[in-house]
């Protein structure tokens, strides 16, 4: 078998190893609206149990970024998805300090960049590489508040 680069990688290839190689923290990931309210509020949100919380990944993407979301788990110790549904309600509340014009409260979940390196086999037993990013959200839920620009 020999290694080459490929621009594309066809759909008749299939997938022989996966190799996660790191996890990027993106940040905050707002997930639905948010609240705002004037200075001198205070200003509640909640999503109740049943809520699903997701990020985008295209449908041709799902079942690989699954698999590579579960390695980094096991590799990493970082559990990610790009949908899950809490069984829990959670809300939180913030006083906009009276110094603001207005202010905003948002719900959310920590979001990161999983990168792995994929090793493909052609029909022809051809075998090559890419290097993959998939978008994942934690499972833990972050609420998000400032000033509104």
């Amino acid at each position: 078998m020999s290694a080459q680069s490929l621009p594309v990688t066809p759909l008749s290839d299939t997938a022989v190893s996966y190799k996660v190689t790191k996890a990027t923290y993106l940040g905050f990931h707002q997930d639905g609206p948010r609240v705002t309210g004037p200075g001198g509020t205070t200003i509640s949100i909640s999503r109740g149990a049943g809520t699903t919380f997701s990020v985008d990944v295209s449908a041709s993407a799902t079942a690989e970024a699954g698999v590579i979301f579960a390695k980094a788990s096991a590799t990493l110790g970082i559990s990610v998805s790009n949908t899950w549904t809490s069984n829990t309600t959670y809300r939180d509340s913030w006083a906009i300090p009276k110094s603001y014009s207005r202010g905003y409260l948002a719900i959310g979940n920590p979001k990161y960049r999983i990168t792995a390196t994929v090793t493909y086999q052609s029909p022809n037993c051809t075998t090559y590489t890419r290097t993959k990013n998939y978008d994942g959200i934690t499972h833990d839920i972050d609420f998000d508040n400032g000033k509104v620009s």
